[in-house]
């Protein structure tokens, strides 16, 4: 009930549902603009213009990606097909966070990992980066995105 009694219009509430994907949304845009910087501040100064080009790329499909989350109620609404590609998006991309997290969680203690998809072979090299706080940092930050993500997905 709103003031004096009143019912509140449907446009100004919001179910637990949506609150939790527009959260997972901007959590995954705001902190995953901060590992994709973070991860542009670890290269070597050598390789930055390389890095650069590769990274803002990735940044413009965080945006989309956090913009298609944060809308995902809404298209489900209007499309039951819709928001089941959402939906299945949404928990696909909890996997890949939760996989970049131990990617990092390997990077930090020293390790650079590099899969081989035509013998389907991961190899395993030394890093000069071994117990590198940002590799730590950047692992936390993607868990929680996911974990983020998993809550919306999985409503937890």
């Amino acid at each position: 009930m709103g003031r004096g009694g009143e019912i509140p219009s449907r446009q100004f509430t919001m179910t637990t549902m949506e609150r939790k994907f527009r959260q997972a949304s901007i959590s995954y845009v705001g902190l995953g603009i901060v590992v994709v910087l973070l991860t542009l501040g670890m290269g070597l100064p050598s390789r930055k213009v390389v890095e650069i080009h590769t990274l803002i790329p990735g940044a413009v499909a965080i945006g989309l990606v956090g913009a298609m989350i944060y809308f995902a109620l809404p298209i489900t609404r209007r499309s039951t097909a819709l928001g089941r590609i959402v939906l299945f998006l949404t928990k696909l991309f909890v996997v890949t966070g939760g996989l970049r997290s131990i990617n990092f969680l390997i990077n930090f203690f020293g390790l650079r990992v590099e899969p081989h998809f035509g013998p389907f072979a991961i190899h395993f090299h030394p890093s000069q980066f071994a117990f590198h706080p940002i590799f730590f940092i950047s692992m936390l930050l993607t868990a929680f995105i996911a974990y983020m993500l998993a809550r919306a997905a999985w409503d937890l």
